[in-house]
């Protein structure tokens, strides 16, 4: 995702909106992906309402798990890339 090399889109590391920081931020298209590992279990609770309110902000919050990532990086481009390239974003 870094330089623009997923499909020209630029993703910024680590971004602060409200009180979260969300783990990458795709300004253009208002996209936020989140990696969730391990830490995640237990808090879907917590995880839905960060989601509804980083939406509030404009953004469409796209969920992956790192497993998913570290077993398939290219598949996971790929379907961030067809979902950023839709009438979705």
């Amino acid at each position: 995702m870094r330089n623009r090399r997923l499909g020209g889109f630029k993703f910024l590391r680590q971004v602060a909106i409200d009180r979260d920081f969300a783990d990458f931020v795709c300004e253009a298209a208002k996209v936020i992906v989140e990696l969730d590992g391990p830490a995640h279990q237990g808090r879907e609770e917590y995880d839905a309402r960060r989601t509804e309110t980083l939406e509030l902000f404009g953004y469409i919050v796209v969920r992956f798990c790192n497993e998913q990532v570290l077993a398939d990086p290219a598949g996971t481009a790929e379907d961030l890339l067809a979902m950023l390239r839709s009438d979705r974003v």
